[in-house]
């Protein structure tokens, strides 16, 4: 399995926000609103594209396009809150289940 260390000076003060223990309940879900925001980011950083042109008001433009539709799956509940973050922010994103039968 490939691992990716996020090792980013916002990443490691708001991880610290979520470890202290004095970090009041607001503060911790904003916290981990905007961690999962840097996860994201960092975890979809090669996805593919495909180039494009946009019209722009003023002219056409360059563009990148998604090749195809990301999906984001929780793993374990703790996951939970930070996909329905991103869902909620990211409504491109489908959200994934995966359940035992």
């Amino acid at each position: 399995m490939q691992t990716h260390v996020v090792d980013h000076p916002l990443a490691a003060e708001r991880l610290a926000r979520l470890r202290d223990e004095t970090t009041p309940s607001a503060q911790f879900r904003q916290a981990l609103r905007e961690l999962s925001s840097f996860l994201v980011y960092e975890a979809t950083r090669s996805l593919a594209y495909d180039d494009t042109t946009v019209r722009t008001p003023l002219a056409d433009a360059p563009a990148r396009r998604l090749s195809r539709q990301p999906a984001i799956v929780p793993v374990l509940r703790a996951g939970l809150r930070v996909v329905f973050n991103r869902w909620r922010q990211w409504d491109w994103i489908a959200a994934q289940r995966v359940d035992r039968y």
